[in-house]
């Protein structure tokens, strides 16, 4: 993930609780190494410029609150991904990205995702 020149690196582990990032032009993919944040509660990177496949580590998170909305996230949605709290109620959105088909359930029923 970077901004401009800015990379965040996820791969060392730490007790980063909250990343709000959202409208910040952030351009790239999410990295796996996203998984191996433990301690995250709120994942918001929503209204960026991110693109590519949501790395299957994404389930590893116990987030309650996920925003990756408005950004360019394409691909399989991983089928683990109903394991991440957040998305079992309405703190979770995923919307204006177009993943393929099918998506879970939870995501059907909790982050207002589209599929082709």
């Amino acid at each position: 993930i970077s901004n401009r020149s800015q990379p965040l690196d996820a791969s060392e582990p730490g007790r980063v609780k909250i990343l709000a990032l959202s409208f910040n032009n952030m351009k790239g993919t999410l990295p796996s190494s996203i998984g191996g944040l433990s301690e995250l509660e709120d994942l918001d990177l929503e209204f960026n410029l991110m693109q590519g496949a949501l790395p299957a580590t994404l389930s590893n998170l116990r987030v309650i609150e996920m925003g990756l909305g408005g950004n360019n996230f394409t691909g399989a949605v991983p089928t683990d991904i109903c394991n991440i709290p957040a998305t079992s109620g309405p703190a979770c959105a995923l919307d204006t990205n177009v993943f393929d088909c099918p998506l879970p359930d939870c995501i059907v029923d909790n982050c207002a995702a589209v599929c082709r």
